[in-house]
């Protein structure tokens, strides 16, 4: 019994049990750090990767199709696709329009 007893307070010991906290501590303001602000003035991507070139592409008034840019890029159609749904739209939060011309479906960054 006496060797319980001995064990459980060198437990205690070990790992106090927990403080509650107060209630009172209030949260500090946020303030935005010299690293998050840089980070906001850079650009989202690379400069000169192929998603870059497909991004110029579509800044472009006359704007680009699927073929267009598969062909600039040495893509199939369904990774440019995976560019303009799931980099652009998810990722990097761009917004792209489709337009039905005659060329085809056009792409643009609105």
């Amino acid at each position: 019994m006496a060797k319980i007893q001995k064990t459980l307070k060198t437990a205690e010991h070990v790992n106090p049990p927990a403080k509650p906290r107060s209630a009172t501590k209030t949260a500090a303001p946020a303030v935005k750090t010299i690293r998050k602000v840089a980070e906001e003035k850079r650009p989202k991507y690379r400069q000169g990767t192929k998603q870059d070139i497909l991004i110029t592409m579509l800044k472009r008034s006359i704007g680009a199709t699927v073929e267009e840019m598969a062909g600039a890029v040495g893509w199939q159609k369904h990774s440019v696709y995976g560019l303009l749904y799931g980099a652009l739209r998810k990722k990097l939060k761009l917004t792209v329009s489709v337009a039905k011309e005659q060329r085809g479906r056009v792409y643009r960054l609105a």
